[in-house]
């Protein structure tokens, strides 16, 4: 079972040419489609979050995501996207990018604030705790003055303080899907390729609440 697959990865091509049984937990994000794969639906994730957020009032929303490049974090900020230009909400001036670190995502959304974001959706958990912290550095509290929601629902999201709202993947349907189609490899290396697409859950917490814009 390969897991992180990313744009450029040669695992997938190196153990079908060898004959090797596997199951990818991940797309191939780029060239010829190789052999069975299970994912998670990131940007069906990220645009439920926008419905959440636009059923709560909120029209300013951004997205704080990875730099560019990343199949799984593309596609994480093409369904906000998408979700935004659904509702002809602007996307231009809402976006920034940070590696996966707290402090860089700290600095990475102070334009947005700045620029008067009233919700901020993150492509990890690790980046909207970036965000709780830009928050409280201006004095502000996630959930009550700027709406904020993570991905991943990390053991950490339910424990902060307001808990953070977050796109939750389905972990234990993946490692079923993932051992039965590697299985099914196993007893048919013939059999044409399977690939399952997953859908995500928004777990709603206290840091999204509604907006007065």
């Amino acid at each position: 079972v390969l897991s992180g697959t990313d744009r450029g990865d040669q695992r997938q091509a190196w153990l079908e040419k060898r004959g090797v049984p596997f199951v990818g937990f991940g797309r191939m994000w780029s060239g010829r489609q190789v052999g069975d794969w299970v994912d998670v639906d990131g940007a069906s994730g990220t645009d439920a979050a926008v419905e959440h957020l636009v059923g709560l009032g909120h029209r300013r929303i951004a997205f704080l995501g990875w730099p560019g490049g990343s199949g799984v974090g593309d596609d994480r900020a093409m369904g906000w996207q998408r979700a935004m230009r659904r509702h002809g909400l602007p996307v231009r001036g809402r976006r920034a990018r940070s590696v996966d670190d707290i402090a860089a995502a700290q600095a990475a959304v102070g334009p947005l604030l700045d620029a008067g974001a009233t919700a901020v959706i993150a492509a990890s958990d690790m980046l909207a705790l970036g965000c709780y912290h830009a928050l409280r550095e201006r004095r502000a509290v996630p959930g009550r003055d700027v709406a904020v929601i993570g991905f991943d629902d990390s053991p950490t999201a339910a424990l902060l303080s307001p808990g953070l709202s977050t796109v939750a993947q389905p972990l234990e349907a993946v490692g079923r899907e993932c051992v039965r189609l590697l299985l099914a490899r196993m007893s048919d290396v013939g059999a044409p390729p399977e690939r399952v697409l997953l859908e995500p859950s928004l777990v709603v917490r206290d840091s999204t609440s509604a907006s007065d814009d």
